[in-house]
């Protein structure tokens, strides 16, 4: 798992070029389109602050001849006009003005240098920026040399001499001239004045260049306050808000970084036409920030936008279409998509190469950089070093300018040579890496955790553990201090620890080598600590709210803050037609004003609960359980699992009423996901025909790495395991790994019934974290509610008829939109949901449990009572159970919605209210206070991406809305298959086995049914979550 992309995002910049009045900048923005289709604009030139016009001095016409008087009216003119669209026709008209004030020995310094400023611009435009700093030099002294004196024209004729001399690669040139055109321009327009605002984002743009990212960070949060888009070009305020951005979180400051770039993209929309560079770098900006959050749906509407703006108006091949192509590319590799990820991204490096960007000379780099993680994801480790030496050799040149990236290129070669066992070279790579980042980041940015713990875990296996632990010890202190911060946000915590998952992982193999399980076992649960966690927290938290208007305003924060997710996905569509017409710019608008009430709202809410409640925050921070109290809290026969997958290898920590016990396996994180995605494929070979081959050498290889047999033997009666872990090995249910060595063939039904599955050994459940506070609620509810057998199309082969329904395919943007009329909130289109197969097993499976139940309260809602409108007018919390009998679709099935649903009864007419959709949004908005919420439907517990933590989507919705026990699917399940493995579970239960056995019971059951094909896509498909 590697997280250094997170700081390369940052390297695409706008920089500052000075023009000669706001009418003539505000025109440049809509001509760069028809530049940039040439290869000739760059991405810098957009952020452009714009200058007032320059007071003319009143000619005196006998003195001066009318030759002159007319050469002076054209070049104002053209100064403070519009210039050709067309680079090559603004160079023609520049170059022939030019030589006419050369010709002309009356014209005067100040009008001479208005003509060179104007020559200067189009030679930039054509990618000549050497030859318009000789341009702009020349003037520069020879308006010094006239006497004219400190001007607002002087003060623009430097700036741009330094945006030039930045393009040419001199920016330390750059930044002496830049802050000599901040004095003049104090001096002349004042010190608060947008110009010298401009000015200082300008110096801001070549500091963060060269890497001193803390005086980029303070140029822009002095001079952004003095420019609005009344008084500066709105073109290159957004930009250079999404250069404060990007700086913003390479430093660690995430939220505040999304807050900037949706300031740069609603100024963008707000006053740019489409064809203007400004809106497509909004866009894309915009992308590239949801990413860490996993806001990919978000994600991909934005940079789909950014790609088709820039491929319409600059062209297939541009500078632009190669940048927002890589970004593209992100998105699907971030999402899971990795085989499309590198397939886009080389697509991405051919752009780059035929027309590379000239204000970002390292995107080459950078895209080598990706293409090497790519290789190394695959294990292909020789194919990752030979690219990331690539990148190395595209930024070696660009000196100061490729410092960031050559700097991420070297921690990527020091991963790569850890894996390759190259410990001595892998740290010669870090180091100097390491001097970089302690001077220019904060201890908390993720560039400089990762190359820190990095560091560390090569010194461990350099056998210099003490020095090791020392400074993971360190970093520990630095990420629980992050993470425990108040300031963040539920949803920023949950992020970051995310992210700090792979620094913590590393913290625990050091502590494990160090001899110290106390600080391993606390690692590890810092390392599994996830969303899902963090709602198990908050649950906690609410919990413990004793006083009534206190747990009601927790309630109504907790809802707020659902809304403003919901209303968050909607900005996005919103956003990215509102260039299209005014409706839709309208709508958008409507769109921020919901979020901004209802961040007020919520700002009220948690004010109101904090005066109740002071402690609420505190409870709802991650703090891991000690070793003696965790030991203390297991029965006999019980255990906890945590495996965790380093980069070279995979460890595995048991407790147990004993004491703690781990093991070490070489196995490179590469090797695993290789192994997960055989298991997988297996699985889904078996979905289609069960009496296809399961591939238990894959299963064997992660079942001895994840329990191998010197753990197992200090396992001795051990029947029930929770598993606490992270990663991509949480994708798969443990039951069907394999302990011993198969034997037979793979598609044999006498030698799968006969392999040694882990379930046959052990009972297992999931724990987001290893303990919480009391119960969301002191009594549980006493009833049964069953849910599903929704009315839709006729039954048949299950899994052919999702294959065949535009819900069971991809939500590609392009699929999502037609029409203005086609945002519509993001309802399900009704038509198409018609199209799913009926369940004719599920109504006779909630009816069988209510039956096992015999509660005092039940309720069916089968058929056409299966609405979303009735689901959600029960009073849920009256059950103890809760079952669902249904179609469960993940995020990239449900089309316009975008989020994982429970299929429903569908209306005939889609609204808000019920759409046969229960997302899960509306989902977490339920009031449960159920032991059991059991999802028998398809994929009700997978997660939206490869490698994330196996139990998102709705099994986290349902958690937040109040479930303490949760059945769930990882893949379809056969409706019959369903029916078993739930009722099973149940039975079992209710005659007094423990919900981990009782699943385990129904599972074996199945298992050993010889009319059922022994495959585990049929029996293995069902995981139980508990709090």
């Amino acid at each position: 798992m590697n997280y250094n992309h997170l700081f390369f995002r940052r390297k695409f910049v706008f920089g500052g070029v000075s023009h000669m009045s706001r009418r003539f900048i505000i025109r440049l923005a809509v001509t760069v389109s028809a530049m940039a289709a040439l290869g000739a604009m760059t991405a810098e030139t957009l952020a452009a602050p714009a200058a007032k016009p320059v007071a003319e001095a009143k000619p005196k016409p006998a003195d001066v001849p009318p030759r002159v008087l007319a050469l002076r009216e054209r070049i104002n003119t053209t100064f403070n006009g519009e210039p050709p669209a067309d680079p090559k026709k603004l160079l023609v008209e520049a170059s022939a003005l030019m030589k006419e004030a050369e010709a002309e020995p009356l014209l005067g310094a100040e009008h001479f240098t208005k003509a060179s400023i104007y020559y200067a611009l189009a030679l930039f435009y054509n990618q000549d920026a050497k030859g318009a700093v000789e341009v702009v030099v020349r003037a520069r002294k020879i308006y010094e040399a006239s006497g004219l004196g400190e001007t607002q024209l002087y003060a623009n004729t430097l700036q741009n001499e330094a945006v030039y001399l930045n393009g040419a690669g001199r920016t330390e040139e750059s930044l002496v001239t830049q802050q000599r055109a901040y004095e003049v321009m104090s001096k002349v327009s004042g010190p608060d004045s947008p110009e010298v605002g401009a000015i200082l984002a300008s110096m801001a743009v070549a500091y963060g260049r060269l890497g001193r990212l803390s005086e980029s960070i303070a140029a822009y949060e002095r001079g952004l306050p003095l420019m609005t888009p009344e008084n500066s070009s709105p073109s290159s305020l957004s930009a250079q808000y999404g250069n404060y951005a990007d700086r913003l979180e390479t430093v660690g400051q995430y939220e505040k970084a999304v807050e900037m770039n949706r300031k740069a993209l609603d100024i963008a929309v707000k006053y740019s036409t489409e064809e203007e560079r400004a809106l497509r770098w909004a866009y894309s900006r915009l992308s590239e920030r949801m990413l860490p959050f996993k806001r990919y749906e978000a994600a991909e509407i934005y940079a789909r936008k950014a790609l088709d703006l820039a491929i319409k108006y600059s062209g297939k091949i541009s500078p632009d279409t190669g940048i927002f192509t890589y970004r593209l590319a992100r998105v699907y590799t971030q999402s899971g998509r990795l085989a499309e990820g590198e397939a886009l991204m080389l697509e991405a490096l051919e752009i780059i190469k035929q027309k590379p960007s000239v204000d970002a000379p390292d995107v080459l780099g950078i895209a080598w950089l990706e293409l090497a993680r790519y290789a190394s994801w695959r294990n292909d480790l020789d194919l990752a070093e030979t690219r990331a030496r690539a990148g190395l050799a595209a930024v070696e040149p660009l000196g100061a300018r490729g410092l960031v990236t050559r700097n991420g290129l070297h921690v990527l070669m020091g991963s790569l040579l850890l894996k390759h066992g190259r410990y001595a070279e892998a740290l010669a790579e870090v180091q100097p890496t390491l001097d970089y980042y302690r001077t220019q980041l904060p201890p908390h940015a993720r560039a400089r955790i990762n190359a820190e713990s990095l560091e560390a875990l090569i010194l461990a296996r350099l056998g210099r553990t003490a020095e090791a632990y020392e400074k993971a010890a360190a970093l520990d202190a630095v990420l629980r201090g992050r993470l425990q911060d108040f300031a963040l946000t539920g949803e920023e915590r949950a992020e970051n620890a995310d992210f700090y998952g792979l620094a913590y992982i590393r913290f625990a193999d050091i502590a494990l080598s160090a001899g110290k399980p106390e600080e391993a076992f606390a690692a590890a649960q810092m390392a599994a600590f996830s969303e899902v966690a963090s709602t198990a927290q908050s649950l906690a938290a609410q919990a413990a709210l004793k006083d009534v208007a206190a747990a009601d305003a927790a309630l109504k924060l907790q809802r707020g803050q659902v809304r403003k997710q919901r209303l968050d996905r909607q900005r996005a569509y919103a956003q990215a037609r509102a260039s299209q017409s005014k409706a839709a710019q309208a709508e958008s608008e409507r769109v921020l004003a919901d979020i901004a009430a209802v961040d007020k709202e919520l700002r009220v809410l948690h004010g109101e609960l904090m005066a109740a409640f002071p402690a609420y925050d505190a409870m709802r921070l991650p703090h891991p359980v000690r070793l003696s109290e965790a030991r203390a809290a297991l029965k006999p026969g019980q255990a906890v699992l945590l495996p965790f997958q380093v980069d070279d290898r995979m460890i595995s920590m048991v407790l147990t009423p004993k004491g703690l016990n781990w093991s070490a396996t070489t196995m490179a994180e590469a090797q695993a996901g290789q192994y997960i995605g055989r298991v997988r494929s297996s699985i889904d070979a078996g979905l289609l025909d069960p009496n296809a081959a399961f591939d238990r050498t894959a299963a064997y290889a992660l079942g001895r790495a994840v329990l191998p047999p010197d753990l197992r033997q200090q396992m001795s009666g051990t029947k029930e395991i929770a598993v606490i872990g992270s990663g991509k090995i949480m994708t798969l249910p443990f039951s069907l790994l394999v302990l011993d060595p198969p034997k037979g063939r793979d598609d044999d039904p006498a030698a799968l019934r006969g392999t040694a599955f882990l379930i046959k050994r052990y009972a297992v459940s999931v724990r987001p974290v290893f303990a919480v506070a009391d119960r969301a609620m002191d009594v549980v509810g006493t009833g049964f509610a069953g849910i599903g057998a929704p009315l839709l199309g006729p039954s048949g082969d299950l899994l052919a008829d999702l294959r065949g329904s535009p819900y069971a395919l991809p939500g590609e943007i392009e699929n999502r939109g037609g029409g203005d009329d086609d945002y519509r909130g993001n309802l399900a289109d009704i038509k198409v949901l018609k199209t799913l197969p009926s369940l004719p097993f599920a109504a006779e499976e909630l009816n069988r449990m209510a039956a096992i139940l015999k509660a005092d309260k039940t309720l069916l809602l089968v058929g056409k009572d299966a609405t979303e409108a009735k689901v959600k007018a029960a009073r849920l919390s009256d059950y103890s159970v809760v079952a669902f009998a249904t179609h469960g679709l993940i995020g990239g099935e449900t089309g316009r919605v975008g989020e994982p649903a429970l299929v429903l009864t569908p209306p005939d007419v889609a609204s808000e209210a019920d759409d046969g959709l229960l997302t899960a949004t509306e989902v977490s908005l339920l009031r449960l206070n159920a032991e059991w919420v059991i999802l028998s439907a398809c994929n009700t517990g997978s997660a939206r991406e490869t490698g994330a933590a196996g139990y998102s989507g709705l099994a986290q919705a349902f958690m937040q809305a109040g479930a303490r026990n949760l059945l769930v699917s990882l893949w379809p399940v056969r409706d019959d298959a369903a029916a078993r493995l739930s009722v099973g579970t149940l039975k079992a239960n209710a005659a007094g086995l423990s919900k981990p056995d009782a699943l385990r019971k129904a599972t074996l059951d199945l298992l050993k049914d010889r009319k059922v094909p022994p495959h585990p896509a049929l029996w293995a498909p069902f995981s139980l979550i508990s709090r």
